[in-house]
């Protein structure tokens, strides 16, 4: 359990009371179909409140947000994706020439009607497996560009062996590719890309990438292009913003005297969070981890953790935050933790609940390398 001490509190919004009479901030507009994937295997639904999780023994349940608590759960699928109006698109965990994914109605998780499923083909020679294995690696993610999504997929083959890869990295096979969705479907070539994320960033910001003055392609937040930049002389660490629109900048905001750890942007890009050294912490909690708007750069919350910075997404009153497997002493008897989801009251620091994931990675054994 992450060692906690909230100090930061910042209202997010409108105020509308919960079914136990708390306090909670209105939830956001509806977000691109993108922003609702938090990490591999969550999907947050903002419309109704609710997290469908990929379950560790297989299938997925729709749990809510406020409480944690399970308002059902499936077999017919095994790792959500993304939700449109009141169908929640998923995978299924049988192995296939291609991805298999289900339509499901948000309500109760049964099929939307039957042979609803979709078969999404790859190319000849990769398996969709959904737990990786120790020489294959299949990722895929939901991405928006503009109004179109697409779901995209990247494999990667490694060999195997005793003996350590002249490169260092052993690739056998690489490829990826994307599928987009229109209508309730997909398009059934697999041969696709998604288009490159700068086709429609203002002419101003792709110089800004072209010349190497921003690193990384910005975050889109709002009405607003953003990124984070590390000064030198002083080192800070600074939040720069562009109008999607036009692309005229906006003045600059400190968020750090100094070098930060590590900088993560929520899941919708619409916050970002930094990693600094917690000086004089707890022994147990060495880091400081501090979120802030990206639209208005202003701070929402601030901690120590026991661990550093972890994907997250900020939805009204809720921190909800990705927490990956670990192990550790406690009272002289190892302690493992799986992968987990974490949600907290931004306002008090509080754990609400949490509830373990699905891991698909593989950690099993390696070969030892000469």
């Amino acid at each position: 359990m992450q060692a906690l001490v909230w100090c930061a509190l910042v209202a997010c919004g409108p105020v509308t009371a919960s079914r136990d009479g708390e306090n909670l901030p209105a939830f956001e507009p509806r977000m691109p179909l993108a922003a609702s994937s938090l990490f591999p295997g969550i999907v947050i639904d903002t419309r109704r409140e609710t997290v469908y999780i990929m379950r560790p023994g297989g299938g997925i349940e729709s749990v809510r947000l406020a409480d944690g608590e399970v308002q059902w759960d499936s077999e017919h699928a095994d790792m959500p994706l993304f939700v449109d109006d009141e169908v929640l698109y998923a995978r299924l965990g049988a192995t296939a020439p291609g991805l298999l994914v289900e339509r499901l109605k948000t309500e109760d998780g049964t099929p939307v009607s039957k042979n609803t499923t979709q078969l999404l083909r790859l190319p000849e020679g990769i398996a969709a497996r959904l737990d990786n294995t120790l020489g294959t690696t299949l990722r895929q993610s939901v991405e928006s560009f503009g109004d179109q999504t697409y779901l995209t997929w990247q494999y990667v083959e490694r060999s195997v062996n005793g003996v350590a890869p002249a490169d260092g990295l052993g690739l056998v096979r690489q490829e990826r590719g994307a599928f987009r969705y229109s209508g309730g479907s997909f398009e059934a070539s697999s041969t696709n890309l998604a288009p490159s994320a700068g086709d429609d960033w203002p002419v101003g910001l792709r110089v800004l990438m072209e010349s190497g003055q921003l690193l990384g392609a910005p975050w889109i937040t709002a009405d607003y292009f953003a990124s984070t930049q590390q000064t030198a002389a002083p080192e800070m660490l600074i939040l720069k913003r562009w109008h999607r629109t036009n692309g005229e900048p906006l003045p600059d905001r400190i968020l750090f005297d100094g070098r930060p750890l590590a900088v993560l942007a929520a899941c919708d890009e619409r916050f970002v969070v930094i990693s600094v050294p917690n000086i004089n912490g707890a022994p147990e909690a060495p880091y400081r981890l501090r979120y802030f708007s990206l639209t208005s750069g202003s701070p929402v919350a601030e901690f120590s953790s026991s661990r550093s910075a972890a994907p997250f997404c900020i939805k009204g009153s809720r921190l909800l935050v990705v927490s990956q497997p670990f192990s550790r002493r406690e009272n002289g008897a190892l302690v493992r933790y799986p992968l987990e989801l974490i949600v907290r009251n931004l306002a008090t620091g509080t754990e609400i609940w949490r509830r373990a994931i699905r891991d698909v990675a593989y950690r099993g054994a390696v070969p030892p390398q000469n």
